[in-house]
């Protein structure tokens, strides 16, 4: 009874997936009203930016210039870490306010660069 109570406490299972990065103009899909990607850890891995600097300083400048670039005017707002997933991946979780005053959550893969100098 134990192993599972401690199975279902997976970190990796408490927050859900975020919300997609928005596309530019030019990646936008051919069917924009297509229902977004069920909140499981094999879609985590298709709706994040993977973060390709080697250390956290680095690291850190690439997602702001991505969110910057993506979402001009939006300010962070808040910002959650997982816990390594089932292939040890990390992600960093950015929750933004866009120019239009939207709430949405960006998620970055930082396994290149967590816990470099």
């Amino acid at each position: 009874m134990l192993a599972f109570v401690v199975a279902c406490a997976s970190p990796g299972r408490q927050r859900p997936a975020p919300a997609a990065p928005q596309p530019t103009p030019q990646q936008a899909p051919a069917d924009s009203a297509a229902a977004p990607a069920a909140p499981h850890e094999a879609n985590r891995q298709q709706d994040c930016v993977v973060m390709q600097s080697m250390t956290e300083q680095d690291g850190l400048r690439e997602e702001r210039a991505w969110q910057s670039e993506h979402y001009p005017g939006s300010r962070k707002v808040g910002q959650s870490l997982s816990a390594p997933d089932s292939a040890g991946r990390i992600y960093d979780f950015i929750d933004i306010v866009t120019a239009a005053s939207e709430k949405t959550t960006l998620c970055f893969d930082i396994t290149n660069f967590f816990g470099k100098m």
